[in-house]
């Protein structure tokens, strides 16, 4: 009996131990690459992203600094929702600063109707912004702005277009092979936090293996030209800080960050660039609302909003 009590005991311990430590095998590298794929492939979603600059420089040009300090000041965020089985993706711009003369408070709403190729522009925020300096009148307020990205593209002369779920898989390949790339010592778990190290150099491939999925927006010129043009830049460059750092929870990204803090010397003169990008996701594959409904609200096209302008001025 004391036997058979004692198997079950070990039978129960180590049963305890498959449900619990499972992740523990696995490295902090799989753990990121996993967590990766699984928030790119979630059907749904809503984010918040908080974009902080910080820019400091040492010019021959005193009246660069005021320009500095009024990027420092703005505040940037923005706030995104996403449904796979609606077809459509939101996001609103949100500025808050000041660029003299003007005080500016933006929040301007995007819907993306990826089936029908539209993009939705909700204009009060415009209107009240800057419609008293451009051509906005204020007949706009209330009304969407409706942009074909078919005909958009076609008067730019890019008619081919990439399939959303296309461009959804290459890029989630781009991220994964990124990844794989990097050694398990760029990989650290600190106080339930995971970073990723990265470098000059990461950049530059991260950028070339961009050109790959960007069909015929770059020609292989342009490609090329970009990729001497970071090649030249980074050997002026001095990275202080570059990493991503996330927080992961039930197998899915729950916060991203990425930090950046780089100096850049040029013919005598420095700029340090700080960069803070965080990302927090809620609601993933839930339910989720759209403020902006096209069949409810009365719309604009772009011809119709230069008839507008013209009899305003």
């Amino acid at each position: 009996m004391k036997r058979i009590l004692g198997t079950l005991l070990l039978l129960s311990v180590l049963i305890l131990a498959a449900c619990s430590g499972g992740d523990d095998d696995r490295s902090e590298k799989e753990q990121v690459i996993e967590a990766l794929q699984n928030t790119v492939e979630a059907t749904s979603f809503e984010s918040v992203s908080n974009v902080d600059v910080n820019l400091e420089g040492n010019f021959n040009d005193p009246t660069v600094d005021p320009y500095l300090q009024m990027f420092n000041d703005m505040e940037i965020s923005f706030e995104s929702i996403y449904d796979e089985d609606a077809g459509k993706q939101q996001v609103t711009f949100n500025l808050n600063g000041q660029m003299a003369p003007m005080t500016l408070d933006l929040s301007v709403p995007f819907l993306q109707d990826l089936e029908s190729e539209k993009i939705y522009i909700r204009t009060d925020s415009l209107v009240e912004n800057f419609g008293m300096m451009f051509p906005i009148p204020q007949e706009l307020n209330g009304k969407l702005l409706e942009v074909d990205i078919a005909e958009l593209e076609q008067a730019q002369g890019t008619e081919e277009q990439i399939d959303p779920e296309e461009l959804k898989a290459q890029s989630q390949k781009l991220a994964t092979d990124f990844l794989n790339e990097k050694s398990e010592d760029d990989f650290s778990k600190e106080d339930g936090v995971y970073t990723v190290q990265l470098t000059k150099e990461d950049f530059i491939n991260l950028v070339e293996k961009s050109g790959e999925i960007s069909g015929e927006a770059l020609s292989d010129e342009e490609i090329e030209q970009m990729k001497t043009d970071l090649e030249n830049t980074a050997e002026q460059t001095t990275v202080h800080q570059f990493e991503l750092q996330l927080e992961i929870d039930d197998d899915m990204i729950q916060k991203q960050t990425f930090v950046g803090d780089v100096e850049v010397s040029e013919n005598g003169e420095d700029m340090r660039i700080g960069l803070t990008l965080d990302t927090t996701y809620n609601n993933i594959n839930g339910d989720v609302e759209f403020s902006i409904n096209p069949e409810e609200e009365e719309i604009i096209t772009p011809e119709e909003l230069q008839m507008f302008q013209m009899q305003g001025y």
